[in-house]
């Protein structure tokens, strides 16, 4: 029995992002995006995001440390303010910010995933 996988992946984002393809879906200039990402960067190196936040060839950065930066872009920018930034925590921005709608396993025999075989 051999399983393949599909994910749909519809109008949601992906889980890491070039800026082209993050301009289009929050309608900002990728030039814009990219400083974004160029921001995120410094703060991967003051410790707030893990290494792999940011990828390389093409450039790109994952959903979640985009939208946590989006979030929290002005108080992480203040001394002061930075303090009572929470920790970053993907899980958290995961529950309300979904990077696929569903996942269905299809098999030989039937399909998983909400859908039955017909």
């Amino acid at each position: 029995m051999k399983k393949k996988t599909y994910v749909e992946y519809g109008s949601l984002p992906r889980l890491y992002m070039t800026a082209v393809q993050l301009a289009e879906y929050e309608g900002k200039s990728a030039t814009r995006c990219r400083e974004i990402i160029h921001e995120i960067e410094k703060e991967v190196q003051k410790g707030r995001y893990p290494a792999t936040a940011v990828g390389s060839a093409p450039l790109q950065v994952n959903y979640f440390v985009y939208r946590d930066y989006a979030t929290y872009k002005s108080r992480l920018a203040n001394k002061i303010l930075r303090k009572n930034v929470p920790p970053f925590d993907a899980a958290e921005i995961a529950k309300i910010c979904p990077v696929i709608k569903q996942v269905i396993i299809l098999d030989d025999n039937n399909i998983t995933g909400g859908r039955k075989n017909q």
